[in-house]
């Protein structure tokens, strides 16, 4: 599902690409982004180009919207910091920050 901040349906297109030496990342994961660094897809458009199940691309959505290495078609972000709904990060978490967002945001993967 997406995040609170998220538009559902909402477009999203990669700003930059997150460093990568500093997050977990699954090969899907670099599917995805490299799909989102040549144009605007919805959650449902970005699991049908690159086979992943939705549930992964919102997930990931939800995860680079955080970093802030994505925008929206038709509009900016709501920055998750400024959103008093949104998910406080721990940089410690044994999974990587993208396991734990993943954890927080209901989307875990295993």
């Amino acid at each position: 599902n997406p995040a609170s901040w998220m538009r559902p349906g909402g477009r999203y297109k990669l700003l930059r690409w997150p460093n990568l030496t500093e997050i977990e990342h699954s090969p899907a994961d670099l599917r995805m982004i490299a799909a989102l660094s040549h144009g605007y897809f919805s959650a449902e458009e970005l699991a049908g180009v690159t086979g992943t199940s939705r549930e992964d691309a919102h997930s990931l959505l939800n995860i680079l919207s955080l970093l802030g290495v994505v925008e929206a078609a038709g509009g900016p972000l709501l920055p998750p910091a400024l959103n008093p709904t949104a998910v406080a990060v721990e940089p410690t978490m044994r999974f990587g920050l993208f396991g734990k967002l993943r954890q927080r945001l209901g989307g875990a993967r295993g």
